[in-house]
Protein backbone atom coordinates (compact mmCIF):
# COMPACT_ATOMS: atom_id res chain seq x y z
CA UNK A 1 0.00 0.00 0.00
CA UNK A 2 3.02 2.56 0.68
CA UNK A 3 4.37 2.01 -2.81
CA UNK A 4 0.84 3.22 -4.11
CA UNK A 5 0.27 5.71 -1.75
CA UNK A 6 3.99 7.05 -2.66
CA UNK A 7 2.66 6.70 -6.57
CA UNK A 8 0.05 8.55 -6.04
CA UNK A 9 1.98 11.61 -4.34
CA UNK A 10 4.41 11.95 -7.15
CA UNK A 11 1.45 12.19 -9.50
CA UNK A 12 -0.36 14.45 -7.30
CA UNK A 13 2.80 16.76 -6.92
CA UNK A 14 4.03 16.46 -10.87
CA UNK A 15 0.32 17.44 -11.60
CA UNK A 16 0.07 20.37 -9.09
CA UNK A 17 3.42 21.74 -10.73
CA UNK A 18 1.45 21.31 -14.27
CA UNK A 19 -1.44 23.17 -12.90
CA UNK A 20 0.58 26.44 -11.42
CA UNK A 21 2.80 26.04 -14.70
CA UNK A 22 -0.49 26.74 -17.00
CA UNK A 23 -1.42 29.79 -14.20
CA UNK A 24 2.13 31.29 -15.01
CA UNK A 25 1.67 30.57 -18.83
CA UNK A 26 -2.09 31.83 -18.88
CA UNK A 27 -0.19 35.18 -17.47
CA UNK A 28 2.66 34.93 -19.55
CA UNK A 29 0.47 34.39 -23.00
CA UNK A 30 -2.32 36.31 -22.15
CA UNK A 31 -4.52 33.41 -22.82
CA UNK A 32 -6.22 30.26 -21.10
CA UNK A 33 -4.07 27.66 -20.53
CA UNK A 34 -5.43 24.42 -18.70
CA UNK A 35 -4.30 22.75 -16.16
CA UNK A 36 -5.39 19.83 -13.55
CA UNK A 37 -6.93 21.67 -10.61
CA UNK A 38 -8.00 19.84 -7.97
CA UNK A 39 -6.79 16.86 -9.19
CA UNK A 40 -2.89 17.04 -7.92
CA UNK A 41 -3.93 17.72 -4.67
CA UNK A 42 -6.76 14.94 -4.20
CA UNK A 43 -4.02 12.72 -5.47
CA UNK A 44 -1.77 13.95 -2.61
CA UNK A 45 -3.94 13.75 0.04
CA UNK A 46 -5.17 9.89 -1.14
CA UNK A 47 -1.58 9.22 -1.54
CA UNK A 48 -0.40 10.28 1.77
CA UNK A 49 -3.48 8.80 3.73
CA UNK A 50 -2.10 5.55 2.24
CA UNK A 51 1.41 6.04 3.97
CA UNK A 52 2.52 6.21 7.25
CA UNK A 53 3.23 10.23 7.06
CA UNK A 54 -0.58 10.99 6.70
CA UNK A 55 0.10 14.70 8.63
CA UNK A 56 1.56 15.36 5.22
CA UNK A 57 -1.77 14.69 3.72
CA UNK A 58 -1.87 18.63 4.18
CA UNK A 59 0.15 19.58 1.71
CA UNK A 60 -3.19 18.68 -0.79
CA UNK A 61 -4.43 21.63 0.34
CA UNK A 62 -1.46 23.95 -1.61
CA UNK A 63 -3.57 23.03 -4.63
CA UNK A 64 -5.93 26.51 -5.18
CA UNK A 65 -8.20 23.83 -7.20
CA UNK A 66 -9.35 22.22 -3.61
CA UNK A 67 -10.24 25.48 -2.13
CA UNK A 68 -11.92 27.10 -5.46
CA UNK A 69 -14.19 23.24 -5.09
CA UNK A 70 -14.86 23.97 -1.26
CA UNK A 71 -15.45 27.75 -1.52
CA UNK A 72 -17.13 28.04 -5.30
CA UNK A 73 -18.18 25.29 -7.46
CA UNK A 74 -20.23 23.23 -4.44
CA UNK A 75 -21.73 26.75 -2.85
CA UNK A 76 -22.54 28.17 -6.77
CA UNK A 77 -23.98 24.47 -7.51
CA UNK A 78 -26.46 24.55 -4.41
CA UNK A 79 -27.51 27.81 -4.86
CA UNK A 80 -28.26 26.85 -8.40
CA UNK A 81 -30.62 24.17 -7.45
CA UNK A 82 -32.21 25.84 -4.73
CA UNK A 83 -32.85 28.73 -7.29
CA UNK A 84 -34.07 25.89 -9.98
CA UNK A 85 -36.51 24.16 -7.51
CA UNK A 86 -38.12 27.87 -6.48
CA UNK A 87 -39.29 28.96 -9.84
CA UNK A 88 -42.58 28.82 -10.29
CA UNK A 89 -43.87 26.82 -12.88
CA UNK A 90 -45.59 28.91 -16.13
CA UNK A 91 -49.57 28.90 -16.88
CA UNK A 92 -49.27 28.06 -20.15
CA UNK A 93 -46.60 26.09 -21.95
CA UNK A 94 -46.41 26.64 -26.06
CA UNK A 95 -49.95 28.86 -26.09
CA UNK A 96 -51.95 25.48 -23.93
CA UNK A 97 -53.08 25.48 -20.73
CA UNK A 98 -50.90 23.87 -17.80
CA UNK A 99 -53.41 21.54 -15.42
CA UNK A 100 -50.63 19.93 -13.95
CA UNK A 101 -46.98 20.10 -13.30
CA UNK A 102 -44.77 18.09 -11.15
CA UNK A 103 -42.09 19.43 -8.93
CA UNK A 104 -38.45 20.16 -9.84
CA UNK A 105 -36.46 16.88 -10.21
CA UNK A 106 -33.07 16.90 -11.71
CA UNK A 107 -33.57 14.21 -13.82
CA UNK A 108 -36.52 12.36 -13.69
CA UNK A 109 -35.53 10.14 -17.33
CA UNK A 110 -32.81 10.90 -20.22
CA UNK A 111 -34.18 11.24 -23.11
CA UNK A 112 -31.76 10.70 -26.83
CA UNK A 113 -32.44 13.07 -29.29
CA UNK A 114 -30.53 12.78 -32.82
CA UNK A 115 -28.69 15.62 -34.09
CA UNK A 116 -29.27 16.90 -37.52
CA UNK A 117 -27.15 16.16 -40.49
CA UNK A 118 -24.28 13.67 -37.97
CA UNK A 119 -24.65 10.63 -37.20
CA UNK A 120 -25.02 11.05 -33.39
CA UNK A 121 -27.25 11.58 -30.09
CA UNK A 122 -27.36 13.96 -27.21
CA UNK A 123 -29.36 13.49 -23.79
CA UNK A 124 -31.76 15.47 -22.83
CA UNK A 125 -32.30 15.57 -18.82
CA UNK A 126 -36.39 15.74 -18.12
CA UNK A 127 -36.68 18.07 -15.00
CA UNK A 128 -40.62 18.19 -15.04
CA UNK A 129 -43.66 16.70 -16.53
CA UNK A 130 -46.67 19.05 -17.12
CA UNK A 131 -50.29 18.35 -18.30
CA UNK A 132 -51.75 20.75 -20.62
CA UNK A 133 -55.13 21.05 -22.43
CA UNK A 134 -54.75 21.32 -26.21
CA UNK A 135 -57.67 21.33 -28.93
CA UNK A 136 -57.62 18.14 -29.52
CA UNK A 137 -57.39 16.79 -26.07
CA UNK A 138 -54.52 16.12 -23.39
CA UNK A 139 -50.63 16.33 -23.64
CA UNK A 140 -47.88 15.02 -21.46
CA UNK A 141 -45.04 17.19 -22.16
CA UNK A 142 -41.45 16.34 -21.31
CA UNK A 143 -39.88 19.56 -19.82
CA UNK A 144 -35.99 20.94 -19.37
CA UNK A 145 -34.90 22.92 -16.46
CA UNK A 146 -35.93 26.21 -18.00
CA UNK A 147 -39.87 24.49 -19.12
CA UNK A 148 -38.61 24.10 -22.46
CA UNK A 149 -40.58 20.89 -24.14
CA UNK A 150 -38.24 18.04 -25.30
CA UNK A 151 -40.97 16.20 -25.95
CA UNK A 152 -44.73 15.61 -25.73
CA UNK A 153 -47.52 12.90 -26.15
CA UNK A 154 -51.04 13.68 -27.00
CA UNK A 155 -54.11 11.56 -25.50
CA UNK A 156 -57.80 12.37 -25.95
CA UNK A 157 -58.95 11.69 -22.02
CA UNK A 158 -57.50 12.75 -18.40
CA UNK A 159 -58.85 10.93 -15.44
CA UNK A 160 -57.13 12.31 -12.22
CA UNK A 161 -57.43 8.62 -10.41
CA UNK A 162 -55.00 7.79 -12.88
CA UNK A 163 -52.62 10.33 -12.75
CA UNK A 164 -52.11 9.38 -8.87
CA UNK A 165 -51.37 5.88 -10.43
CA UNK A 166 -48.18 7.42 -11.62
CA UNK A 167 -46.70 7.27 -8.67
CA UNK A 168 -45.33 11.10 -9.25
CA UNK A 169 -46.16 14.09 -7.10
CA UNK A 170 -48.25 15.93 -9.61
CA UNK A 171 -49.15 19.95 -8.72
CA UNK A 172 -52.61 21.12 -9.57
CA UNK A 173 -52.46 24.29 -11.24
Amino acid sequence: MYILGYVLVILGFFLMILTYGAVVQSKIKGRYVSGFPAIGGILIIIGFLLTSHKILCLLGLLDYGIWGLLFFAIPENIKVEQKQKNKPFPDILNGEQVLYFTKYNKNYQEIKIKEKNINAYRVQYVNYYAITKSEQGYKLAFCDRDFNIIQQTEFLSLKTENIKKTGIEWIKK
